[in-house]
């Protein structure tokens, strides 16, 4: 288990500094978690995953709002619709998918060391919901490897308090990851891949997940949610983490020779 050495990254900061500031901090000493504090509108990527329907996504920051500093705004807005009809002629439940990742931070397992799971944690709170009954949105943790989106399907939370309250899912590991396929009304809803935790850049964020559960004349919804105080550990084994430890040859042939050494310098000193 990765000891962890916790690095708050500030909005001052330069794009090129917060790349090296998280987990790789001065010289082979590297961080195992990240703490975004106050966020900034060009540090997230908004990523639609999948959307059978015509939809207007939302990602701003604010300035306050109950926590300190600036928090992230995002949502999504769609308007009244028809569940996407597929070659079998079943309807299939349309849904918004879309996922904020953190742009300057990431883990490449290749090289920084292997993953065994991940610990993220925010807070959220609501600031708008429109859902009919049939309707409903979720937050969760999101990933991105090679330009590929994976959420936590199990472990969707429901955000409906207004004041500010803290999510985490902790020690999740690859197999816990699910990527939605870009069109499931022929390919189904879920793909068979899964994040790998031994090899390829990986990313960090929050997923928003909207949906209905209706298939014709269906409403639409409105949702916004803010998130803040984003955070990420990495737990597994970190090669370059370790320092390198001189040959054992190399140190007992110096040891063995200090006493040679002294003894030809005391019977100089003697001769002369």
């Amino acid at each position: 288990m990765l000891g962890l050495l916790r690095y708050a990254v500030q909005h001052q900061k330069s794009a090129a500094t917060l790349a090296l500031c998280f987990f790789h901090l001065a010289g082979n000493a590297q961080a195992t978690s990240l703490v975004v504090g106050d966020m900034t509108d060009i540090d997230w990527h908004a990523i639609t995953v999948n959307n059978t329907n015509a939809s207007t996504e939302l990602k701003t920051v604010v300035a306050s709002g109950g926590n300190p500093g600036s928090h992230l705004q995002m949502g999504v807005s769609k308007s009244d619709y028809d569940s996407p009809i597929a070659s079998d002629g079943k309807r299939y439940t349309p849904g918004v998918t879309i996922a904020m990742i953190y742009q300057f931070a990431s883990w490449n397992p290749a090289t920084d060391g292997v993953l065994t799971s991940l610990d993220i944690r925010f807070d959220a709170k609501t600031l708008e919901s429109s859902y009919s009954n049939n309707s409903a949105g979720f937050l969760t943790a999101a990933i991105e490897q090679n330009g590929r989106i994976y959420h936590l399907w199990d472990n969707l939370t429901s955000v409906t308090n207004s004041n500010w309250q803290n999510f985490g899912f902790n020690t999740v590991a690859s197999n816990d990851w699910q990527s939605l396929n870009a069109d499931f009304a022929s390919q189904g809803i879920f793909s068979t891949d899964r994040p790998d935790f031994t090899s390829g850049m990986l990313r960090f964020g929050v997923g928003y997940v909207a949906y209905n559960l209706c298939y014709v004349s269906c409403d639409g919804f409105n949702a916004k949610v803010a998130v803040d105080n984003f955070s990420v550990s990495v737990n597994g084994i970190a090669p370059s983490a370790i320092s390198p430890v001189p040959a054992p040859a190399a140190i007992w042939l110096f040891a063995m020779g200090l006493p040679v050494l002294g003894a030809l310098l005391r019977r100089r000193q003697l001769s002369v």
